[in-house]
């Protein structure tokens, strides 16, 4: 019998939990609504300002992430990673100082200064707060 080894580690299994966790919360708070282009729509993901890949402790951090369409993925999206020198590159840069004000790259980079690692203890911790959070959106009388 041959073992196989599971396709993500138990720390993987957490980041995506907490990543739909925390995609239902910001939808909850913005709405459903491309914050690029500002189209409706419910399919939404979470873009990052600064990649995951680089800046893996803004991961979570609200003021990193847009939510965008993911039919709008090639145009709302994959141009700012890609190509920021194209129109769609520079409308989405604009886009982005609009929402986040001229200064979020220095916003961004303090507050990645004093953000805490990722290990295992603090995600299971966030992953309680996020589902305590959504909850109490849900479950908040509206005014």
């Amino acid at each position: 019998m041959k073992y196989k080894l599971p396709k993500t580690s138990d720390r993987g299994r957490i980041r995506k939990r907490l990543g739909k966790l925390h995609l239902a919360i910001l939808q909850t708070k913005r709405g459903d609504r491309c914050e690029i282009c500002g189209k409706p729509d419910k399919d939404l993901a979470r873009f990052h300002i600064f990649t995951v890949a680089a800046h893996p402790r803004l991961e979570f951090f609200d003021d990193n992430i847009f939510l965008y369409a993911r039919s709008h993925w090639h145009y709302c999206h994959e141009p700012y990673h890609r190509d920021r020198d194209s129109k769609l590159g520079q409308f989405i840069m604009a886009r982005i100082k609009d929402l986040r004000g001229k200064d979020y790259l220095e916003k961004l980079r303090e507050a990645e200064r004093w953000a805490g690692k990722h290990d295992g203890l603090y995600l299971m911790a966030l992953e309680r707060n996020f589902k305590k959070e959504l909850e109490a959106l849900i479950c908040a009388p509206l005014s």
